[in-house]
């Protein structure tokens, strides 16, 4: 991906996807001279400050990439268990609420 600058005299930002990179589109960035071609700076995702790096981590866990079918199916049953509970809590409020 090559994100063009709004100015001319700006750096331009080429991002790639390197082997080891856990995001899908890579975070990894190269930043260039307009002009010339120049690397000004390489950036790896695993170099980046412990916030970004730790977002790059978690994303595969957040599409599912990283636990499979299993963790697909831990959270389902976890979803339908809160949703079970949501449900028993109003059945048993409102059983309570009814005269005798």
């Amino acid at each position: 991906m090559c994100r063009w600058p709004a100015q001319a005299d700006r750096p331009l930002r080429v991002r790639m996807r390197l082997a080891d990179d856990p995001h899908p589109n890579g975070l990894s960035s190269v930043w260039l001279h307009p002009a010339t071609g120049e690397v000004l700076a390489a950036h790896r995702w695993n170099e980046l400050d412990p916030g970004a790096r730790a977002t790059a981590v978690i994303y595969p866990l957040h599409t599912g990439v990283l636990g499979g079918v299993l963790l697909e199916a831990v959270v389902a049953l976890g979803g339908l268990a809160l949703a079970a509970m949501g449900i028993t809590g109003v059945w048993l409020w409102w059983m309570r609420r009814r005269p005798r």
